[in-house]
This record gives structure tokens, C-alpha cells and sequence, in this order.
């Protein structure tokens, strides 16, 4: 992708929060420093009898938060008066996000959630609950959260996300805190770094096509 200067994306001279606003890219995951999951009993024999075959990742259900915010995919984001609007490539998910305003659903499947967002000082606060359980709506294979198998999600899963910058807006900070005590001894807190793209950079259709996705743990 092409380097972003200081001078070419359209938020150039806004400041606080209004530098969030933008195209980013998340960098391929450094597994190796990745902390492991507190798991509990449950998230422990989830891991441990974890079989490919049975991954969502067979029947295109789509990645979950905070796995998707791991992704080398494009995200943009937008921030209106009424509502914060997450276009993420992966799966072309898009959250559609209440500011200042009670939860709503964030999408059409549910399986984001309900969220609400909210700016604090310089800082973009979403908090998401009440999201469909999911096969791996706590972590995927592909991350070394949980030794690299899908751990699932309960009900009770909460995740809060906060977004700022760096000084001279190239850098999204997004960290995030994970509930779930469905499959979690405590609350899991990590951050991730996002390198800004032009507003231009193109975000591509995701298609995930069934029988492609079937294929996905092998024979």
C-alpha cells in the first residue's frame, strides 16, 4: 500500500477525536507476543477438544471482536453527529453504532451485538454486549490467544473498544478490554496499532463462498 504523509488524507488539521475518522490498515499479527486468554474450566475443555471441522469458518459465519480487529484487512471509519459508522473489510462488516444514544443493534445479523459509542476527552469509546454465542467469538485459530484453536463466546460477552491517535494522526491506538466469564477467568485487555491508508486505498467485496469455506479444515 502506499505511504500516507501528514498531508494526504482528508482529516489532515482536525484534532482530538476527529483524527480517528479515517482509512486504516491493521499489520499481520505478531503471535509471538500475544498474551494467552485467562481461560476457565469451560474455555479450557473448549480448547482442548477443539476440531477444525466444527469451525464457523466452515459455513462463512463471520469473525467476531475482537478477532476482526486483528486482521491485515482494511477498516474505515466515519463519525457523524448521531452515529459512528466501522466498515470493516473482513466479512464486509459494517457496524453501525449509536453516538451519545442508548444501544442498538449494530447490524443486520446480530452477531455484533449491541453497542453504543461515546468520546471521551480524545478518545472513542464503543461498548458492545448482548452478541449472538459463537463458535469463536472469543478468539480464532489463526491468533495464538488461546494456542491456536477457536475458544467460543457466551451471552455474556462484553467488549469495550477505545480509539485515539498518535499526535500526528498516522497511528490509530485501539485498545480493548474482552468479557466473557462464560469462558473467562477474568477480563482480557490487549492494544493494537493501525497504520492510517488513503482515503482512496480501496476496500475491497469480502465473498466468502460456501463451498470454498467448507473446504476450510481439510479432509
Amino acid at each position: 500500500m502506499p505511504d500516507v504523509t501528514v498531508d494526504s488524507y482528508s482529516t489532515q488539521g482536525a484534532s482530538g477525536v476527529e483524527k480517528v475518522a479515517g482509512r486504516w490498515v491493521a499489520p499481520l499479527p505478531d503471535n509471538s507476543s500475544m498474551q494467552k486468554l485467562p481461560l476457565n474450566a469451560a474455555g479450557i475443555a473448549a480448547r482442548d477438544s477443539y476440531d477444525p471441522k466444527n469451525s464457523p469458518a466452515n459455513n462463512c459465519e463471520p469473525t467476531s471482536i475482537p478477532s476482526a480487529l486483528y486482521a491485515p484487512f482494511l477498516t474505515d471509519i466515519q463519525i457523524g453527529e448521531n452515529e459512528v459508522v466501522f466498515h470493516h473489510e473482513v466479512y464486509g462488516t459494517v457496524r453501525t453504532i449509536p453516538l451519545n444514544a442508548p444501544p442498538a443493534q449494530v447490524e443486520a445479523t446480530g452477531w455484533f451485538g449491541v453497542a453504543s459509542a461515546r468520546i471521551v476527552d480524545d478518545v472513542l469509546v464503543v461498548d458492545s454486549t448482548d452478541f449472538l454465542p459463537s463458535g469463536w467469538g472469543t478468539t480464532i485459530a489463526t491468533h495464538a490467544l488461546a494456542d491456536h484453536t477457536d475458544i467460543p463466546s457466551s451471552p455474556q460477552k462484553r467488549l469495550i473498544e477505545r480509539y485515539s491517535t498518535s499526535e500526528d494522526g498516522l497511528t490509530l491506538n485501539l485498545e480493548y478490554t474482552l468479557s466473557d466469564p462464560g469462558y473467562l477467568t477474568e477480563d482480557y485487555s490487549a492494544t493494537i496499532k493501525w497504520n492510517r491508508v488513503a482515503d482512496d486505498e480501496p476496500i475491497y467485496d469480502y465473498n466468502c463462498e460456501m463451498g470454498s469455506a467448507s473446504r476450510f479444515s481439510g479432509d
